[in-house]
């Protein structure tokens, strides 16, 4: 049954956003929300962002579109049996922080206790990770967190830690990784859930200690 279940994780593709999908022309950009963005975040400069209602939906404007995109983008999953210490969850952790200052854009390690898998996107393609599909409540980080979380329907449950980060496309990269080290801190100090971005800046990420198929 462990050999099934790792298999299962191995052959799992990381989901990709959905597309992009900009406003139509004939619909007007009627709520319009301005903030200051720091160096850390864009160019340090002052950038209005403006967003439309198609439907339910917000959808950015072509001209943060413009400016912003293509976004970055980190997706960290991370499994561990029932069995599994939380330690153990949160050291693979710091493993993938350690990878990610060195500069390396993806990896894995499937190992039989606990198994990760991250990925960092330069000019990723779709959506922001925090956009919320149209009448779902859902982002597209969520959906692609539920693509890798699906697991077949006798399969024992299992710990789950998702992190997502991100970062405009003038975002430095160290900028956006050192969020994990907050992280971290906050999931020591035993936080299960956290997000906290503005626009297309920030993360959110979310640990379950018995997720079931």
């Amino acid at each position: 049954m462990l050999k099934k279940i790792i298999s299962k994780f191995r052959a799992e593709p990381l989901a990709e956003a959905p597309s992009l999908r900009l406003i139509p022309s004939h619909v007007p950009a009627y709520k319009t929300t301005s903030v200051r963005l720091g160096s850390s975040m864009a160019s340090a400069r002052d950038c209005e962002v403006v967003y439309a209602e198609v439907g339910r939906e917000k959808v950015p404007s072509t001209s943060w579109i413009a400016y912003a995109y293509p976004l970055q983008q980190i997706t960290v999953f991370i499994q561990g049996n029932p069995e599994s210490s939380r330690e153990s969850m949160l050291n693979q952790l710091q493993t993938v922080l350690t990878r990610l200052k060195d500069g390396d854009d993806w990896g894995s390690v499937m190992d039989e206790q606990v198994r990760y898998a991250f990925t960092y996107k330069r000019k990723a393609p779709g959506l922001s990770l925090f956009q919320e599909s149209s009448g779902t409540g859902e982002t597209a980080g969520m959906n692609a967190a539920g693509a890798v979380q699906r697991r077949p329907d006798d399969a024992p449950p299992l710990q789950q830690l998702t992190v997502l980060l991100q970062g405009t496309r003038h975002s430095e990269r160290d900028t956006i990784v050192g969020q994990l080290e907050g992280i971290l801190k906050i999931l020591r100090a035993g936080g299960n859930s956290r997000e906290d971005h503005d626009d297309d800046f920030g993360y959110s990420f979310t640990y379950t200690s018995a997720l079931s198929g």
